[in-house]
């Protein structure tokens, strides 16, 4: 065996994964990575597994969903119609939690991870300030700023009684707007998606529309990272500092109003 896999309850994250490193196996945590104030024990964890030479990743799916990766390999273009990006906004609607560890658990420590790994994957690292609107476990609301003035808002709701979920990303540029809608079956575990791109000067809209395909592609393409870059094949999706800078803003928010990273 050479690797392994934690998907706990995300207390007892580190103490697997403390336990896998000293046994010199290579990690793929889920996130978050830790609970609570252990970010020194945290980045201890990860610096010595990279320092061992093993790969240490989470699950972070968009950097494998095919519109992010749509939206990121067109934002030259974008930027070079609609002018500078002014606003990131990030939203999603799932289903109450049928796991019962999840009931009591912060939506905000569950998933915003998510939603700051995207926007490093969009727009690449800034400094930036954070402020949480509200958090509980069913529902959260966060308003940000990057240094050079992009502006962020992610909200979360885990309340529908239904089992088809909405992802909506939408890129707010000076002279028009990218959307990203993504609707996904559970029951089927397929995906609907559409990209659209609106001209705010001459309210042209320009629309990309995926084929129906298995939301399952994404932990592929995490999986065949993991094994690629334990390979030496190719490098791991993620840096440290991904992996340290999405568990440590989570997990200041939870505890206090204003979080900076």
């Amino acid at each position: 065996m050479d690797a392994v896999f934690i998907g706990t309850p995300h207390k007892y994250h580190l103490k697997f994964c403390e336990a896998a490193l000293h046994a010199q196996k290579h990690i793929l945590c889920e996130k978050p990575l830790w609970e609570g104030p252990q970010q020194k024990e945290g980045k201890r964890i990860i610096v010595e597994a990279v320092s061992h030479n093993l790969i240490f990743s989470s699950c972070h799916l968009r950097r494998f969903e095919k519109e992010y990766v749509y939206v990121k390999n067109n934002l030259a273009e974008y930027v070079k119609k609609f002018g500078m990006a002014v606003e990131v906004r990030f939203q999603f609607f799932y289903h109450k939690p049928s796991t019962g560890w999840k009931k009591k658990d912060s939506l905000l420590l569950d998933h915003m991870n998510h939603e700051i790994d995207l926007v490093h994957f969009l727009f690449g690292h800034s400094p930036a300030a954070f402020w949480r609107l509200s958090h509980s476990f069913d529902e959260y609301k966060v308003a940000g700023k990057t240094n050079s003035g992009l502006g962020i808002w992610f909200s979360g709701y885990r309340k529908l009684h239904s089992r088809v979920f909405r992802n909506e990303l939408e890129l707010i540029f000076e002279r028009g707007r990218v959307r990203t809608e993504i609707v996904l079956d559970s029951a089927s575990g397929m995906v609907n998606s559409i990209v659209t791109a609106q001209n705010f000067e001459n309210n042209s809209l320009a629309i990309k529309k995926f084929r129906v395909h298995s939301y399952d592609d994404a932990l592929v393409g995490v999986m065949k990272n993991f094994a690629a870059a334990i390979r030496r094949e190719e490098l791991s999706y993620l840096t440290v500092q991904d992996l340290l800078l999405n568990t440590t803003i989570c997990n200041d928010l939870v505890v206090k109003e204003r979080g900076t990273i």
